[in-house]
C-alpha cells in the first residue's frame, strides 16, 4: 500500500473533526464541494476556518443551515431517532436511495453507503425498529450527509490506500438528545462496538467525544487499530472539535507513504511463551513443525515461572505473514495458554548460492554480504555428505572446503 492515513483519536472522533482534519491535510475544498454538489441536498452552507486551539493550528469544519444559522453539531452531533415517517427528517431508506441515484464517485458512494448503513443498524437495534424506519432529524441528516460524503470525497482526493486508527477515547457522564438525557458513550456507539475488538476507553472528558457518525467512519474505514505505523510522514493535520473540554479537542491525522526500503533490514515478529509442562520430545517436535511452517528461528532457554517452577522460554522469530500459523502451532503443540508478540526490524545479510564441484560430489555454498563483511559457508546437509563420502570428521571437511573457497576468492 502506498499511502496510509493514521487517525489519532486522543480526543475522540466526529464527522466534522474527520472532515476538518482531512482539509487541514490538504484535501482541496473545491473537489469536496464538487462531490457534495452531486447530492440533491440544499439549504446549507459550510464554514471552514483555520485557527489555533490550545496553541495548535487546525481546521474547524461546520455545517450551517441557511434558515437557522446554527451548526448541526449543536443539535446532537447527527444522532438518529426512531420516530415515525411523519417526523421532520430523512429516513435511512431516503438517504440510501439518494446515494444510489447521485452521480458520486464509485469509491465515495460505496464508503458513504457503508457508513450510513453501520449507523442505521446500530440505531435500529437500540430503538427496536427496522433499519428503514431509522430517521435522522433534519439538521442531523444534512450534517451527517455532508460530513460522511465530504469525508469520503476528501479521503479519495488525498489518494489514501489504507486507514489505521488509534484506540478511541470517549468521555463519560450524560448528554441531552432528542430522546432526553442519555449516557456517554451514547447507545449507538456502544452498539457499534459490539462483537468487535476495537480498542475503546472512556473517562477522558465529562461529555461526548465519539459521536455515532465518528464511530461509523472509524469502524468502516479503519483497516486496523493500534499505534502509529512505520511510514514516511508527509503531512499532519488537526480537525478541531466544537466542544470545550479544557484541553485540545481535535482529531489528529497523519498522512504518509512507505518507508524507503533498506537493502539490509526487514520486518520480523518475535513470539515468546514460557512452558513448564512440555517434555523435551514435545518441544523438539514443536520446533520442527514451526520451522516447516515458515519460522525463521526457534530457540529454547531455561527459565523459572511462578513458585519458581523450572520452565522453558520458547522464542520464535517469523515473518509477519507467517505469524498466525506459528501462534496456532505454539498453542497446539505446547502447553502454553498465552503468547507474547512484538514486531522488530532485523539486519539481514544479502545472500546468494553457488555450487562447488568436488571429488565427493557437488556442495552448495551460501555467500553472505553486509557492507564490507563477506562470508561463505557450505550448506549443512551437503557438508555432512562430503564428510561421509571422504571418511573424515565434519570439522575437517569444513576446513578443506573453506580452503578451497579461499583459493577461489
Amino acid at each position: 500500500m502506498d499511502r496510509t492515513l493514521y487517525l489519532d483519536c486522543f480526543s475522540g472522533i466526529s464527522g466534522d473533526m474527520f472532515l476538518g482534519a482531512l482539509v487541514d491535510l490538504g484535501a482541496p475544498l473545491e473537489g469536496i464541494r464538487a462531490e457534495l454538489a452531486a447530492l440533491p441536498v440544499a439549504g446549507y452552507r459550510v464554514e471552514v476556518e483555520r485557527r489555533a486551539a490550545s496553541g495548535i493550528m487546525g481546521t474547524a469544519f461546520r455545517v450551517l443551515l441557511d434558515d437557522e444559522g446554527e451548526s448541526g453539531h449543536g443539535h446532537g452531533h447527527g444522532h438518529a431517532h426512531a420516530d415515525g415517517p411523519e417526523a421532520h427528517g430523512r429516513s435511512y431508506a431516503d438517504i440510501a436511495a439518494m446515494l444510489d441515484a447521485a452521480p458520486l464517485s464509485p469509491a465515495v458512494r460505496r464508503g458513504a453507503q457503508a457508513v450510513f448503513l453501520e449507523i442505521a443498524r446500530a440505531e435500529a437495534s437500540v430503538h427496536g425498529v427496522h433499519v428503514e424506519d431509522v430517521h435522522f432529524h433534519e439538521v442531523g441528516a444534512v450534517d451527517s450527509i455532508v460530513d460522511i460524503v465530504g469525508g469520503l470525497a476528501a479521503l479519495h482526493l488525498l489518494g489514501v490506500d489504507r486507514v489505521v486508527c488509534s484506540p478511541l477515547s470517549d468521555g463519560t457522564g450524560t448528554i441531552r438528545s432528542r430522546h432526553g438525557v442519555i449516557p456517554v458513550p451514547v447507545p449507538a456507539v456502544v452498539k457499534m462496538l459490539e462483537g468487535t475488538s476495537i480498542p475503546f476507553r472512556t473517562g477522558t472528558a465529562d461529555t461526548e467525544l465519539v459521536t455515532p457518525t465518528g464511530m461509523g467512519l472509524a469502524k468502516v474505514l479503519a483497516d486496523s487499530f493500534g499505534p502509529l505505523p512505520a511510514m514516511a510522514v508527509e503531512r499532519v493535520g488537526y480537525g478541531l472539535g466544537t466542544r470545550e473540554i479544557g484541553r485540545l479537542n481535535a482529531l489528529r491525522a497523519v498522512l504518509g507513504g512507505p518507508v524507503a526500503a533498506s537493502t539490509d533490514t526487514d520486518r520480523a515478529v518475535v513470539l515468546e511463551c514460557q512452558v513448564d509442562d512440555s517434555t523435551p520430545e514435545t518441544l523438539g517436535y514443536a520446533a520442527e513443525r514451526l520451522m516447516a511452517e515458515g519460522a525463521l528461528d526457534v530457540a529454547f532457554v531455561p527459565a523459572f515461572m511462578k513458585k519458581w517452577r523450572p520452565a522453558v522460554l520458547v522464542t520464535v522469530v517469523c515473518r509477519p505473514e507467517d505469524e498466525s500459523r506459528c501462534v496456532r502451532l505454539l498453542f497446539a503443540e505446547t502447553g502454553t495458554i498465552g503468547v507474547r508478540r512484538r514486531e522488530t526490524d532485523r539486519h539481514v545479510m544479502a545472500r546468494s548460492t553457488e555450487t562447488l564441484d568436488t571429488e565427493h560430489g557437488p556442495v552448495r555454498i551460501k555467500r553472505l554480504a553486509w557492507g564490507d563483511v563477506r562470508k561463505a559457508t557450505p550448506e549443512y546437509e551437503d557438508l555432512k555428505a562430503y564428510a561421509a563420502a571422504a571418511g573424515i570428521p565434519l570439522q575437517e571437511a569444513a576446513r578443506r572446503l573453506a580452503a578451497r573457497l579461499g583459493d577461489r576468492e
